[in-house]
């Protein structure tokens, strides 16, 4: 008989079980033969939740709507400056993986400056400073700034 657990089903709202940064050590030696080495480096940067605006991408730590700019380039972000700070960046430090609902192959990263910003279907993704608890969709077609479905349009 195992001790090891799998891993909590991302979406459940905000993705449960899976962090854009790592988790917390376990507080107890028990907790660390719950978790094998691979569940504890896991990291889910995308899940797909249910809306009134239909299926479409959250963050994976925060449950956040992720949105997509028709400003942007592929692979190419236009947003820096004032826009950055009301549609901040999805930033990862490594490689994005993909949670439930989201096709992995989509999933990739671009250079910005220091750090490394999520991309899906070559679309740069931002979350909205106005959205200010997960689920919340308030950045939907402000200036050009969308929710991005599964199949990586913007849902307008």
């Amino acid at each position: 008989m195992s001790n090891i657990q799998s891993p909590a089903p991302c979406c459940q709202p905000p993705c449960q079980g899976f962090y854009s940064v790592p988790e917390p050590a376990p507080r107890s030696p028990a907790a660390l033969q719950i978790r094998s080495p691979l569940q504890q480096r896991r990291r889910r940067w995308a899940c797909v939740r249910a809306t009134s605006l239909g299926k479409l991408l959250i963050a994976g730590s925060s449950g956040r709507t992720l949105y997509l700019s028709t400003q942007d380039a592929k692979n190419k972000s236009m947003c820096t400056g004032q826009c950055a700070d009301v549609w901040p960046p999805l930033l990862t430090s490594g490689k994005p993986s993909a949670g439930m609902g989201v096709s992995a192959p989509k999933l990739g990263e671009i250079k910005r400056g220091h750090s490394h910003q999520v991309t899906y279907a070559g679309h740069p993704l931002y979350t909205f400073e106005g959205d200010s608890a997960a689920g919340q969709t308030s950045g939907e077609a402000e200036n050009g700034f969308y929710v991005v479905s599964p199949s990586g349009k913007a849902i307008k």
